[in-house]
């Protein structure tokens, strides 16, 4: 009886705070625009020196002392469980000058390449099983009963042929379980024999255990945060609300921003692809350790649980093509507990939700050299989603899932059972639905390959970053308010050091012509609202048409905001996501200003089951033969079946206004 009652009052309360925010389909739409004395109050995008306490490597960091640690949440069941990770010893350099000692057999590059060749010797980074990667943790403080165990690893960043060779420090990862939840745990780690940190606490909150139904569930949402002293103030606001996780959506760090040298005023010559006369973007690796302490310092890493995803600025691609090196050694992911291959992509079970964890950037990516003997144009393409014809040097390529990353988001979404989450959240790094000019329809094509199944499997919400500002939609299908459909968020206003995007498509003054179709539209190409992209591999659809020429429209007329928007404004903050009940959520933005986190945009969100069969997905049956299969195969019900076949033909009706559209092109 007593816990009876106790329901009933968790369950008025959950009701009482759901009624203090307005549903966001009843809500008017709204567009803050950029103002340059309220803006003002958050300062500048500046950088955090490397020497500022909030970053700089802790006073006589020796050979085995543990720094930079933080903790990543994991799999969970009646106990829970983290990646604990941390960094010992510092990282190096290796310069590919002409006083490089002279070859020997083993130390020779040359065979593969015809040009006068330059050596070297192989960099080395310290031996992992040189240091003991291990966490000792207790109920107690000063007390640590249990101990786990782990690995350490390190990786090298090559620029044989001109700039330096990183050789990172060792990065140790250990799997702690059976945390009890709801009750604080005291831990160090490192190397018992050689050095041990000081002592972190952290608690998982019993609303994390999966399936238990202990609402609310609290998660910080933050992402492409960087180094700067706004990304600090976004870490802080967030870290003050108390949340149960935070979830970052990639542009950890912004190291691409910077030289190999790490020089800015002074940068190296941009290095090259194997002497093919491809550049490559540099990255200065040792960036990456101001990020990790600030994420420990200013955004409590080692008390706070967080979820990682990556986002472009984390391909870094060396010379030798190998990407994300920086992201996987540092950062570890529970992804094979979710039949995932790869780390880059995985899914959890947290409370009452189903995240999904996806790489934007899952395509092909070759694992040797660039060959010498082709062109600069045929680099790019064998470079495949790592560059582009148009961009072959930089750490920007175009989106793709890739094929093994969506056939198992597929087998991954076909496994949920809504009786046990009912939340689905889905994540990636690039929105599809953004309406500021920088980025606008880049993931077009993506967005057209997710999407129905997206909404066939009732996914509830998705989040985003990549964008350096705030945006929220209404319940979206293919650029329609549909009840049925997902919230789209996009989170890229951390305060990194590229600043805020603080224009909105097709605005006035803010856009460039697209020569191809100037002889289409004429009067001077203006504004991009007609014209779509000419960028290869960018989809470009049609929503509505322009009422003063009948012309189908790219983007909207002058800047205004699209009927999907529910509300955006260029600020940097964080937001939070409140999961109140099996149907209700609150949705909270909180900006930067004045050095205080402000609440600026608020929306409740209710799962309409009722009118949503999408959003009741059957309960999953295994394969009879047991493993993953290619595609989701149960039986849907009828009144989704009906559903799905409305939103399909919407889509197919968008697809035609797009081949229409080119057919018609001179």
């Amino acid at each position: 009886m007593a816990r009876a009652a106790v329901a009933v009052l968790l369950l008025g309360l959950a009701c009482a705070h759901a009624q203090s925010y307005t549903l966001d389909l009843q809500q008017p739409q709204k567009s803050v625009p950029y103002n340059t004395v309220f803006n003002g109050f958050q300062g500048p995008a500046e950088e955090i020196p490397p020497t500022d306490p909030l970053v700089a490597p802790p006073a006589n960091l020796g050979p085995y002392t543990p720094w930079s640690v933080h903790v990543t949440l994991a799999e969970g069941g009646a106990t829970g469980s983290v990646w604990i990770s941390w960094s010992t010893g510092q990282p190096s350099f290796v310069n590919n000058t002409a006083q490089l000692p002279q070859p020997s057999p083993a130390n020779k590059y040359a065979d593969d390449y015809p040009q006068p060749p330059k050596y070297r010797f192989a960099p080395q980074t310290p031996d992992p099983a040189s240091v003991a990667s291990q966490v000792s943790w207790g109920l107690f403080s000063g007390k640590y009963l249990s101990t786990a165990v782990g690995t350490a690893r390190s990786y090298i960043q090559t620029y044989l042929f001109s700039g330096p060779t990183f050789q990172s420090q060792l990065f140790h990862h250990v799997h702690v379980t059976g945390i009890p939840y709801g009750k604080k745990i005291y831990y160090q780690v490192g190397d018992p024999s050689k050095e041990l940190s000081g002592e972190f606490s952290l608690m998982l909150n019993s609303s994390l255990a999966p399936y238990a139904g202990n609402y609310p569930v609290k998660v910080g949402i933050v992402a492409d945060v960087g180094v700067t002293y706004n990304s600090s103030a976004t870490y802080q606001h967030a870290v003050a609300h108390d949340p149960d996780f935070i979830m970052f959506y990639g542009d950890l760090a912004y190291s691409d921003n910077y030289p190999a040298n790490g020089n800015l005023a002074n940068p190296l010559p941009t290095p090259e692809y194997a002497l093919t006369g491809v550049t490559q973007g540099q990255t200065f690796q040792p960036h990456w350790d101001s990020m990790t302490q600030l994420l420990q310092g200013s955004g409590a890493g080692a008390s706070i649980p967080y979820m990682f995803l990556p986002g472009n600025h984390e391909i870094e691609r060396d010379e030798q093509l190998r990407t994300f090196q920086a992201y996987t050694n540092r950062f570890r992911s529970p992804y094979e507990q979710s039949y995932s291959t790869n780390p880059l992509y995985y899914s959890l079970d947290v409370g009452p939700m189903h995240i999904i964890m996806l790489n934007a950037y899952g395509g092909p990516v070759p694992n040797t050299t660039i060959n010498t003997n082709i062109t600069v144009l045929q680099a790019a393409a064998e470079l495949g989603n790592s560059g582009s014809i148009l961009n072959p040097n930089g750490n920007y390529p175009f989106s793709t899932f890739g094929y093994d990353q969506f056939n198992w988001f597929l087998n991954d979404i076909a496994r949920v059972d809504r009786g046990k989450t009912p939340w689905v959240v889905v994540n990636w790094h690039q929105p599809p639905y953004n309406s500021y000019s920088t980025h606008y329809k880049e993931f077009e094509c993506g967005r057209l390959e997710i999407e129905p199944f997206l909404y066939a499997n009732g996914v509830d919400i998705v989040m985003h970053g990549h964008v350096h500002a705030y945006e929220r939609t209404f319940p979206i299908n293919n650029y329609a308010v549909d009840q049925c459909g997902m919230r789209w968020l996009t989170m890229g206003d951390g305060g990194n050091i590229e600043g805020l995007y603080k224009t909105f498509a097709a605005q006035p003054g803010t856009c460039s012509c697209t020569p191809v179709f100037n002889s289409t539209y004429g009067n001077g190409c203006p504004c991009q609202n007609t014209s779509p992209t000419t960028t290869p591999g960018r989809c470009s659809t049609f929503q509505g048409t322009d009422p003063a020429t009948g012309n189908p429209l790219w983007a909207p007329v002058n800047g205004a905001q699209p009927t999907f928007s529910a509300y955006r404004e260029p600020s940097f903050g964080h937001g939070i996501l409140e999961i109140l009940d099996d149907t209700n959520a609150q949705w909270t933005w909180y900006r930067n200003q004045d050095g205080e986190a402000v609440s600026s945009d608020k929306a409740l969100f209710t799962r309409n089951t009722a009118a949503c069969p999408n959003k009741l997905m059957p309960k999953y049956t295994p394969p009879s033969k047991g493993g993953l299969f290619k595609h989701p195969t149960h039986t849907l019900p009828p009144a989704l079946v009906n559903h799905l076949n409305n939103a399909s033909a919407a889509l197919t009706n968008s697809v035609d206004v797009v081949v229409n559209h080119i057919n018609a092109a001179p």
